[in-house]
Formats: C-alpha cells, sequence, structure tokens
C-alpha cells in the first residue's frame, strides 16, 4: 500500500524536519490551513521526569499537538 502521493504534506516540528525530507516545518503556536482545514501547532511535552536526574522525555517547545477544525468542529491530537 502507498502511504503518501507527489501531492502529499507532511507537517513537523522543527525537531523532526532533518528526517523527512519532504516535510513543512510548523512551530509551537504556529497556524496553517489545508484545503478547508485549519491546522494549529500547540506545545506537545511530558510533565513526567525521565530519562536522567532532572531531564524530560520530550522538553516543552520540541515537538507539537496538534489542534484540527473542520466545519466548525475541533479535534486534539
Amino acid at each position: 500500500m502507498k502511504l503518501s502521493e507527489p501531492r502529499t504534506e507532511i507537517l513537523v516540528p522543527a525537531a523532526v524536519a532533518a528526517t523527512l525530507k519532504t516535510a513543512h516545518v510548523i512551530a509551537n503556536e504556529q497556524t496553517t490551513n489545508w484545503g478547508e482545514w485549519k491546522i494549529e501547532a500547540v506545545p506537545m511535552y511530558n510533565i513526567k521526569r525521565g530519562p536522567a536526574p532532572g531531564k524530560l522525555y520530550h522538553p516543552k517547545g520540541r515537538g507539537n499537538g496538534y489542534v484540527l477544525t473542520y466545519g466548525g468542529k475541533r479535534w486534539r491530537l
């Protein structure tokens, strides 16, 4: 099964962009539109400590969560 086509758009945080040559960076707090969809990037992070003392697995600002809006409905991913 083919997962992408030439018109496929991939939105990622900067921490992931180096691993995907065709990706478009969207930073925390940025908003973009894809057709009739509104895509909002929000900070994604863990509050659980690890992998070392004083460190977080995913520090705030490194990754994205997303809020998608379509037809007046919103989904948080």
